[in-house]
């Protein structure tokens, strides 16, 4: 578990090691100008613009590629 130098559990330094160990990094380039309409559009929805790419990503996959829709856990 994570600790500081004094000992005491670190919040950051936990979340950012579970976010590590169960969540791939995927780094994207947005025409300028498109970022706020992302953001915009999320907060519309009451979803971060993480989950608004996510939603938007994976119901394209159910829809043109229906072989790599992930399995229901």
């Amino acid at each position: 578990v994570c600790s500081s130098d004094l000992g005491e559990f670190n919040q950051s330094e936990y979340a950012n090691d579970y976010n590590r160990k169960n969540y791939d990094r995927v780094n994207i380039m947005v025409p300028k100008g498109r970022r706020e309409a992302w953001k915009e559009a999320a907060a519309a929805r009451g979803l971060s613009m993480n989950a608004l790419v996510n939603e938007a990503v994976e119901t394209k996959i159910k829809t043109e590629f229906p072989e790599l829709e992930k399995p229901d856990t």
